[in-house]
């Protein structure tokens, strides 16, 4: 409920502002908007704490997943062969061997 007085938020149930101490008139319509705008306000609260919960549940299962697959699987062993860039080319043999050029014979059938 907000004090008519000093426009800041005051409990419903009391007669009086807890910030400014001037009496409030207690109105049944507005008292009950109070309570359920209050009630909304926990509602939300306890769902975001709710949802919160299950967020850092999910989070700290998917770290303790990560953390378990690095420690107990081994690495895949990589070759050791060094990149083409920091290869020497060897010019003095052709990089693919000739293929051995034969003829063929083929026999065509009579139209």
């Amino acid at each position: 409920m907000i004090c008519p007085h000093c426009d800041k938020d005051t409990s419903a149930s009391e007669p009086y502002c807890l910030n400014c101490g001037r009496p409030v008139e207690l109105d049944f319509d507005v008292v009950s908007e109070a309570f359920d705008k209050e009630a909304e306000e926990k509602l939300v609260r306890g769902t975001e704490l709710k949802t919160r919960k299950y967020l850092y549940l999910a989070l700290g299962l998917l770290l303790a997943v990560i953390g378990a697959r690095l420690a107990l699987v081994p690495p895949v062993p990589r070759p050791h062969v060094l990149p083409a860039r920091l290869v020497e080319p060897d010019l003095s043999r052709p990089a693919v061997p000739p293929l051995p050029l034969e003829r063929l014979a083929l026999e065509v059938p009579p139209p």
